[in-house]
């Protein structure tokens, strides 16, 4: 019970160390390694290849070297497809994350994250209503 108790508490703090030190949308890889992860909901999520990399970044500048340890063992998604997307008929701005889509609050937020506001998909509203309803992105 101990051990469970241990690892419930170490996961939590790190995930709370994810979300101090790197904003959701931020990107993280392991010194020497080629995997790139996002950090999304005090989560990991890794990209998977450079076609999804592109539909959200313009280039490989703002991804943040970290030591292995930071990434070995800590919570990862799997999460396929990632793009931004917005309705034809508003100006919010979403990370869309595998089933859901995540309500980008502010510029600041999308800047921050590190987004190209050219990689935007316009979607009609009904195919963006379709998408479930993720955490908002402050």
């Amino acid at each position: 019970m101990k051990k469970i108790i241990f690892i419930f508490v170490a996961v939590m703090l790190f995930g709370l160390c994810v979300k101090a030190q790197y904003p959701d949308g931020s990107r993280i890889k392991a010194a020497g390694g080629s995997k790139v992860y996002m950090v999304s909901l005090n989560q990991l999520s890794e990209i998977e290849n450079e076609k999804v990399y592109f539909q959200l970044y313009k280039d490989w500048n703002g991804i943040v070297t970290v030591a292995q340890s930071v990434i070995d063992g800590k919570v990862k998604r799997d999460v396929g497809n990632m793009y931004l997307a917005k309705s034809n008929t508003s100006k919010k701005v979403y990370l869309v994350v595998g089933d859901y889509k995540r309500w980008i609050e502010s510029d600041a937020a999308f800047n921050r994250a590190g987004f190209d506001w050219d990689k935007i998909v316009i979607l009609d509203d009904n195919t963006l209503n379709q998408i479930k309803n993720g955490v908002n992105i402050q």
